[in-house]
């Protein structure tokens, strides 16, 4: 690029905001633009904005911050096959279009190094304006950065003598046993990739974070691969090593081994990993085998401790669903979230019209299914008049009552001897598909003192080939033998947790039924 003498002085002026620099910040807040009272209609007469024909929405947003603030006319970069692709003409580029300018500067971009993610080119000449990123997010940032920054400094001189403004992201460098971090994969068996997936999902952000690689997760290892895996070194027991060049880390448990990863994520913040690092520990934050129901162990949970309910094994009920309730279910916020190490099922009264009370119920039916095992809970629940918290599951297939219903847990509000009582039962079908449930009688369990909204509990429930056992605070209370004829009982069932509000059993709220109410959850575990 050539710069013409007599703008040696605005030069300048543009350096102090970038000009062939690289590494500088855009401006923290992308929400304010240029002044749009500003009339530029003169210094562009002439220019049309071009986009991509299949630009995404954030790269059509980019595209009409600029329209909006220069007054142009937009078309797209389409042209019918066969057709030469036009480079007349004096256009605004903004983002991945077709044209050379365009993918010009680009390549400059994608060509100096993988990380380029965040990378943006703003070029001026030749009656071409270039606004591009190499994704779509840094197209968004190139066009901020345009109207806030750079367009206030050009005039009509400076456009035909062009220049360029580069903006990459500083990273950090860092080497795993002697190599480039972005030369690496995430190694993770399929059947192990769902239970450390949270864990691999910190690795990864924070490898993007840091140095702007996103790596890839593979099945196999590779040259320079962070392979995470099982073996039998114990229950308990996790270890992180370097072996030909991958970096190992295993665990005689997923969870010990997700800790693995998590302590590598840590140690990324303080630099490159030396080839003779190891580590050796044991993991007990969460009990792994289950003595009093069988010797079982771990094999899936969830301690809720994120910021977020990960929705890859959460989905959502929406809407009115059952038992004439009176809440439609949702998957706000306010009546679903993380908190403090708990899942939060809040119940509430919006008074929004059509919808008397707003609540949340979720299930793990797209994600985890079971056969047998002891399930577990640890929780406080609410109480009041209609409210009706439960922790259950239902059979993935042969719909209701065929597949199955095990209510391992209810309880249904309204003062003394409910609000201190829970209740368990299992329904399926006879042989003519009617509805059959355990016979009325010793289905609950009564607190010798208080309510269960006074403290945490916990709620169990074991399940076997031949019976199934209900728990309260570690004593049994309900027994089923699955005799013949409850074969849905020897099929998978998914997990559901909700709290619903009024319904054929407990009846509507009243004036004594506190809102907003909570059901909170410290964890959920289950043992095979």
């Amino acid at each position: 690029m050539v710069i013409n003498v007599k703008k040696f002085a605005l030069i300048l002026a543009l350096l102090l905001i970038g000009l062939y620099s690289c590494g500088s910040v855009p401006p923290e807040d992308e929400s304010e633009t240029a002044d749009t009272a500003a009339d530029y209609t003169g210094l562009f007469e002439g220019y049309t904005l071009v986009r991509s024909d299949t630009a995404d929405k954030t790269e059509i947003d980019a595209a009409m911050i600029l329209k909006n603030l220069l007054a142009l006319d937009i078309t797209t970069d389409w042209v019918k096959r066969g057709e030469e692709v036009p480079d007349d003409g004096v256009e605004l580029l903004v983002g991945a279009t077709n044209r050379d300018t365009t993918l010009e500067a680009l390549n400059e971009l994608t060509s100096y190094r993988g990380n380029c993610q965040n990378d943006y080119i703003i070029r001026i000449g030749g009656g071409k304006i270039v606004v591009a990123g190499v994704t779509p997010e840094a197209t968004l940032a190139a066009a901020h950065y345009f109207a806030d920054e750079l367009l206030p400094k050009l005039d009509a001189d400076l456009l035909e003598t062009g220049f360029e403004y580069i903006y990459r992201r500083e990273y950090q460098t860092i080497a795993l046993g002697g190599a480039d971090i972005g030369e690496f994969t995430i190694c993770v068996p399929e059947e192990l990739e769902d239970d450390i997936g949270s864990a691999v999902g910190e690795l990864r952000s924070e490898i993007y974070e840091l140095t702007g690689f996103e790596l890839p997760i593979v099945r196999e290892q590779s040259k320079h691969s962070i392979s995470i895996a099982l073996s039998d070194i114990g229950l308990t027991r996790m270890r992180t090593y370097f072996e030909d060049g991958r970096l190992v880390i295993e665990g005689g448990h997923y969870l010990p081994a997700a800790e693995g990863v998590r302590n590598l994520t840590a140690l990324l913040g303080e630099g490159s990993i030396d080839a003779d690092f190891r580590a050796d520990e044991t993991f007990d934050a969460v009990p792994l085998v289950d003595e009093a129901h069988g010797n079982l162990t771990l094999v899936w949970n969830d301690e809720f401790d994120g910021e977020e309910l990960d929705r890859r094994i959460w989905s959502f009920e929406m809407g009115y669903v059952r038992n004439n309730e009176l809440q439609y279910y949702n998957d706000e916020p306010q009546n679903a979230r993380l908190e403090d190490g708990f899942l939060i099922l809040e119940a509430r009264d919006d008074g929004k019209e059509n919808m008397d009370y707003t609540s949340a119920s979720i299930n793990t039916r797209k994600s985890k299914t079971f056969c047998g095992g002891y399930f577990e809970i640890r929780a406080k629940l609410p109480k009041g008049q209609g409210i009706w918290p439960a922790f259950w599951m239902l059979g993935v297939s042969g719909g209701w009552p065929a597949g199955g219903e095990i209510d391992i847990l209810e309880l249904v509000g309204g003062g003394a001897g409910r609000d201190d009582t829970i209740y368990g039962n299992v329904h399926w079908a006879d042989d003519n598909g009617s509805h059959v449930s355990l016979d009325s009688g010793k289905h609950s369990y009564r607190l010798p003192d208080g309510v269960f909204n006074d403290d945490f509990h916990t709620f169990g429930f074991e399940w076997t080939a031949e019976k199934m056992v209900w728990y309260c605070d570690d004593q049994p209370f309900l027994s089923c033998e699955l005799g013949e004829g409850m074969e849905a009982f020897r099929s998978e069932f998914y997990i559901l947790l909700n709290l619903a509000v009024g319904g054929s059993w407990p009846g509507s709220p009243d004036r004594t039924t506190v809102f907003p109410n909570q059901y909170l959850i410290d964890y959920i575990r289950v043992y095979q």
